[in-house]
């Protein structure tokens, strides 16, 4: 799940520019982008410079996104609660901001206003405690305190806003198995009830999102996560709190089964924990009667901290187009920006899917002068690169077992792990595979 941890980067790896080659986007102007929102991390943009706030911003522009949802503007912490932005709040303290601006907020409301963007506002985070599931229940009142203390302290603060201010992202994250917790079935009622209340008398915006995460697994202790305890609890939550977006987190990026990967290694399975989560999620919005929208909060990087390539995207996109009336994204400014990776090469395809146009179709050459090595229960794979299409960049390659499960993923041209006679595959940043290379 998103929750506030910092993901890794493929800037670790990409490290010099590309210019990926291909068509343009088919009437850009015209053609709703498939992904028209995406969030962006307060922790990361506090570190931004005005230059870099005004290219991450105009980086989202071109790729079709006009739409971003600031991830939270007050975190708790070990330091205690740090706000980004001046906060009024009892208790909070400016977070330290190193070279980047004094408010987050600000320079995100200030930079949508004059690129015709639309916001929401993050409101409180809490720390990784909030997610002890048996002390859940005692956490949320007090919670509720918090976020609308910050959420009335935007609402005052940003009212002047009221133009680009689209509506509230409640930050805390619920998942699925809070709906084992009685208690916490209870408490989330009476909190989501208080925040829409709050939200509804607001100024600046009146509308209220939610992003929960409902991981399909199983569990050592429960086995299998409950269905129809997930769609009980979101349904009495909406009889009490009007909320106007559930925007789901589709959880590609995270481990399925207590195994990692992407799509790759099992995209049926995939596919079907998908349909399962939303169905489950729409069931409770009719089952309440609510017009809240269900939206998809789509994961840009894969469960190895890759960042995803577009066909990938492509294919979740297309699976869940059925289920939601609309789509955003964890996280373009992490995940694809060509400031943060210091290349385009995810960017420019992204962009070009996002705006209706073409990917390229071009494979990768296959990797070359595999050598395997076997160790007991231990094999060792060396090749050397493949090479992309004219303009394109490889993304990573993957290793898969005998079977053809993905069991491995890697930028450079090694990798060790338990296995015997695995295969390589190429993937560039489109997501057009090479021919699979077996090692024996």
């Amino acid at each position: 799940m998103h929750r506030n941890i910092t993901r890794l980067l493929l800037a670790t790896v990409l490290t010099a520019s590309a210019v990926v080659g291909m068509a343009a986007p088919a009437s850009a102007t015209e053609t709703p982008a498939k992904i028209p929102s995406s969030l962006i991390g307060a922790d990361q943009a506090a570190l931004w410079t005005p230059s870099m706030w005004a290219q991450q911003l105009d980086d989202l522009d071109a790729a079709g996104i006009d739409e971003v949802i600031l991830n939270y503007a007050v975190k708790k912490t070990d330091a205690g609660l740090q706000a980004y932005y001046p906060s009024s709040v009892p208790g909070t303290k400016p977070v330290p901001h190193a070279k980047g601006s004094e408010s987050v907020v600000d320079e995100l409301l200030e930079g949508a206003r004059a690129r015709g963007m639309k916001v929401w506002l993050g409101t409180y985070l809490p720390d990784q405690d909030w997610f002890d599931e048996p002390v859940v229940a005692d956490d949320i009142p007090a919670n509720g305190v918090i976020t609308t203390q910050v959420l009335e302290d935007l609402d005052k603060r940003y009212a002047g806003y009221s133009d680009v201010v689209e509506g509230w992202y409640l930050s805390t994250e619920v998942f699925s198995s809070y709906s084992w917790v009685w208690d916490a079935h209870v408490a989330l009622v009476d909190y989501y009830k208080g925040l829409t209340d709050v939200a509804s008398t607001a100024a600046t915006a009146t509308r209220t999102m939610v992003s929960p995460f409902f991981n399909i697994r199983e569990d050592s202790d429960r086995k299998q996560l409950r269905i129809d305890l997930w769609t009980s609890m979101w349904t009495r939550i909406l009889d009490a709190a009007p909320l106007d977006v559930i925007a789901l987190q589709d959880g590609t990026g995270d481990c399925w089964q207590n195994e990692c990967g992407p799509w790759a290694g099992n995209p049926s399975a995939i596919k079907s924990a998908l349909m399962t989560k939303y169905t489950a999620t729409q069931a409770a919005i009719d089952a309440a009667g609510r017009d809240t929208e269900l939206w998809a909060n789509m994961d840009l990087y894969d469960s190895y901290g890759y960042s995803q390539p577009i066909g990938d995207i492509q294919d979740f996109h297309t699976a869940l187009t059925p289920l939601v009336s609309h789509f955003t994204s964890w996280s373009f400014s992490r995940q694809y920006a060509p400031w943060t990776l210091g290349v385009d090469s995810f960017s420019k395809p992204f962009g070009i899917w996002n705006q209706g146009g073409e990917l390229s179709q071009v494979p990768p050459s296959a990797p070359v002068n595999v050598v395997a090595t076997q160790s007991g229960d231990v094999e060792t794979v060396t090749w050397d690169a493949s090479i992309p299409a004219e303009g394109a960049r490889i993304a990573h390659y993957r290793v898969n077992d005998a079977s053809g499960t993905q069991i491995g993923q890697e930028w450079d041209g090694s990798w060790s792990g338990k296995g015997e006679c695995v295969t390589l595959q190429a993937v560039d940043t489109s997501g057009n595979v090479s021919e699979v290379v077996p090692t024996c």
